[in-house]
């Protein structure tokens, strides 16, 4: 979810997830980090929808977020999301 009014990124991103153990609404997780959070930002202002999958981490280890566009052919992105 966009969060352009974040005071300290504009451009902030914030992940939410579906927490098996906090059932089936999502919850905030984190947010993309600031350098991929540029892109992915003018890309959403700009309607493009997103979709991320959780890809190694743990209790004690930062995840990363591969976040997939919407469209066909569109690259990956691969960025470290910041805990909440």
């Amino acid at each position: 979810m966009r969060e352009p009014d974040n005071p300290y990124d504009s451009n902030a991103v914030l992940v939410f997830a579906v927490v098996p153990s906090e059932g089936e609404i999502p919850v905030a997780v984190g947010y993309l980090a600031k350098g991929a959070a540029s892109k992915v930002a003018r890309d959403m202002d700009a309607g493009r929808a997103f979709r991320g999958v959780f890809v190694g981490g743990g209790v004690d280890a930062t995840p990363y977020v591969v976040v997939l566009a919407a469209g066909e052919g569109e690259d990956l992105k691969l960025t470290k999301l910041r805990h909440r």
